[in-house]
């Protein structure tokens, strides 16, 4: 058998395994497993798994206390900020933050808001139209988000819709589902947290 043979063989070959797997395939079977609960507890769950925190807050009051706990347990001082509608939160709780550019490079910890959060994946969407920009999702070693629970949606399906409803056709030039803190096992196959962006992913939930 000539050179030019043998590669086709190997095709007609990979092709009949590709053919005989697919038809192993049941496609009319849910990608999810399904989730009993609403969709903050779906969020949590999620968002867990993916070595994630969510904390669902039932108040302004409880927000500030959850806040204040986990920056003084992580002997946190000052957050940086630069989100508008979040750093009048941060003033009305007494937390400092700081959002000048010759603070960027000395933060430890990014406060900002998002897009939406989705239930399914544990996932936080962010647009470089939303109020903190692009920098503050992947900079920073801490990444804290606060979103209100009207942002939460089940699925990506959800968000499209509600982006093209939200920005017509001026869509961001930006769109970025991040899913738990960053991590990449690129290296011997061993699994770093935090490589190419926070190693901690907090998220609170206003709840009402």
């Amino acid at each position: 058998m000539g050179a030019k043979e043998n590669i086709l063989q190997k095709i007609r070959n990979a092709k009949q395994k590709v053919e005989g797997a697919n038809q192993d395939i049941d496609l009319n079977s849910e990608i999810y497993t399904s989730f009993d609960g609403d969709l903050v507890s779906e969020f949590i769950f999620n968002i867990e798994n993916v070595d994630g925190t969510a904390i669902a807050c039932e108040s302004i009051a409880f927000l500030k206390d959850e806040l204040i706990k986990v920056l003084n347990h992580q002997k946190i001082d000052s957050v940086y900020c630069v989100d508008s509608k979040i750093q009048k939160l941060l003033e009305g709780f007494n937390i400092p933050f700081t959002s000048g550019s010759e603070d960027f490079l000395d933060m430890e910890t990014a406060i900002t808001g998002c897009e939406f959060i989705l239930a399914r994946t544990g996932s936080i969407l962010i647009t470089s139209q939303a109020g903190s920009g692009r920098r503050l999702n992947v900079f920073p070693p801490n990444h804290i988000v606060i979103v209100n629970e009207n942002q939460l949606v089940k699925d990506l399906d959800v968000v499209f819709n509600k982006l093209e409803d939200k920005y017509g056709d001026n869509i961001p030039s930006l769109i970025t589902n991040i899913t738990g803190p960053s991590r990449t096992a690129d290296i011997e196959k061993t699994l770093i947290i935090g490589a190419h962006g926070p190693k901690k992913l907090i998220v609170f939930i206003l709840k009402g």
